[in-house]
């Protein structure tokens, strides 16, 4: 068996927030959690997994939900590989 291990970079602690500003209600100017804190834990989820011995580590393109930060899965893959094999 092969396991894997997926990083979505979705701020989803900022879901009650975005929905209230598509409906057009008053909202905190920025969400409790940054971004770049969910996709700092979506990198160490990725080396964790790494680690461990997961078979591979994947992520999804922003189609599939409102908010995803990552627009283009194989250059993120790229990149974040690149790191990690330099760390």
């Amino acid at each position: 068996m092969r396991v894997g291990a997926t990083i979505f970079n979705q701020n989803y602690t900022d879901w009650d927030r975005y929905e209230a500003e598509e409906q057009g209600r008053s909202v905190a100017r920025r969400p409790a959690r940054s971004d770049r804190e969910i996709f700092n834990e979506e990198l160490d989820i990725a080396r964790i997994a790494d680690a461990t011995g997961f078979d591979a580590v994947w992520t999804i393109e922003h189609h599939f939900t409102p908010y995803t930060m990552v627009t283009n899965p194989l250059q993120y893959l790229t990149l974040y590989r690149r790191h990690h094999q330099a760390g």
